[in-house]
């Protein structure tokens, strides 16, 4: 298992920068990760609330056009994304049983990158938190 390492993609090939080497489990992981989040992030920009239900974590709900999301530091929100041209995968990152994934947002004002955190809930992987990483 990978723990507190950070990759890199090429279009090619992976780049590990970490001391241990993926295995076959963290590479169906990250693949299952990253299908989630790319349609994730369309169903958001699309605003289909009844698709981003099934990647929400219990901690989060939707209210109105955003997510309401419950941490031990208190209540946030995160609003839904619109106006988004396009988006690419930028990095990922594993601490302890949290998967976290970071996405380049571009819009017509500049670009941002969304950080979405997985945690394994019910033996699927489910959103447990969404925010930005300028």
């Amino acid at each position: 298992m990978v723990t507190n390492s950070i990759t890199h993609f090429t279009r090619y090939r992976l780049l590990p920068h970490s001391i241990s080497k993926p295995n076959n489990r963290d590479a169906e992981v990250w693949g299952e990760i990253d299908t989630r989040s790319r349609e994730f992030i369309k169903a958001m920009i699309n605003k289909d609330k009844n698709t981003l239900k099934q990647y929400l974590a219990k901690n989060i709900s939707i209210n109105s056009n955003e997510f309401e999301i419950v941490t031990i530091n208190g209540v946030t929100a995160y609003p839904f994304l619109s106006n988004i041209n396009d988006f690419k995968y930028r990095y990922r990152s594993v601490n302890g049983n949290i998967f976290t994934v970071g996405y380049e947002l571009l819009d017509n004002k500049g670009s941002w990158v969304i950080v979405l955190d997985y945690i394994n809930e019910d033996g699927i992987w489910k959103l447990q938190n969404i925010m930005n990483d300028i």
